[in-house]
């Protein structure tokens, strides 16, 4: 599929309507997912690793066997800094970015925020228990 989408952005479909002929192009603007499949499409280790975080590289502290964020700190050579869109897709490993994205060869994977946050598991969780 993506290697049709990849064909579809950068070369398009001819459509005929009539004696006309138009050229469209499909293009991917984001892809969408829980946390599991997001770290799936774009090779991270996840979010119980020490480079879990998919928005940034700091490194996550083992508290009582499990990965903590809130009080982390980075050692002095290696500073927390904001994922780029190079980091997904040529991959960096030591932050815990496996291999390349799945979408890497698509003209409009330009930024992190491509990959969107999963709004029903951040705004509505407990939802239902308020009403």
């Amino acid at each position: 599929m993506i290697k049709e989408l990849e064909d579809l952005s950068k070369n398009g479909i001819v459509v005929e309507v009539g004696d006309m002929k138009y050229r469209l192009k499909v293009h991917l603007f984001g892809s969408y997912g829980d946390i599991p499949s997001v770290s799936e499409v774009n090779s991270l280790k996840g979010h119980n690793s020490y480079y879990g975080c998919r928005f940034c590289t700091i490194r996550g502290k083992q508290v009582s066997r499990t990965m903590s964020f809130g009080n982390a700190t980075n050692p002095p050579d290696d500073p927390i800094r904001k994922r780029t869109i190079e980091d997904f897709k040529n991959g960096d490993v030591v932050h815990g970015i496996k291999n390349p994205s799945i979408f890497r060869d698509l003209p409009s994977y330009l930024t992190p925020s491509f990959m969107g946050i999963d709004e029903f598991h951040l705004l509505s969780l407990n939802l239902a228990r308020m009403i």
